[in-house]
């Protein structure tokens, strides 16, 4: 409920929406990102991305029995992220 009311989360939010929307017709424009792509569901896409590792790491870690609290092990997840985000958006 606390959320709902402020008016400060939904300008940040629509405001990195519009700037990903402005990056993605820019980048149809150049050729290299597909034009379907709903700017909404590419935020959501990339916070999953990065969010459920970070907080989830200490049990994927036990589970796969790997370190991920190491900056190697995040540089690999975020070159990840990266790779599949812009596999996605190339026409």
């Amino acid at each position: 409920k606390y959320l709902q009311q402020s008016s400060r989360l939904r300008e940040l939010h629509a405001s990195l929406v519009g700037t990903l929307g402005k990056l993605l017709k820019a980048g149809h424009k150049a050729g290299v990102f597909r034009k379907d792509v709903e700017p909404l569901e590419l935020y959501i896409s990339i916070a999953g991305l990065s969010n459920f590792f970070f907080s989830n790491r200490a049990t994927l870690a036990t589970a796969f029995q790997t370190r991920l609290d190491t900056p190697a092990a995040a540089r690999r997840r975020r070159q990840h992220a990266i790779d599949v985000i812009l596999g996605y958006l190339r026409p």
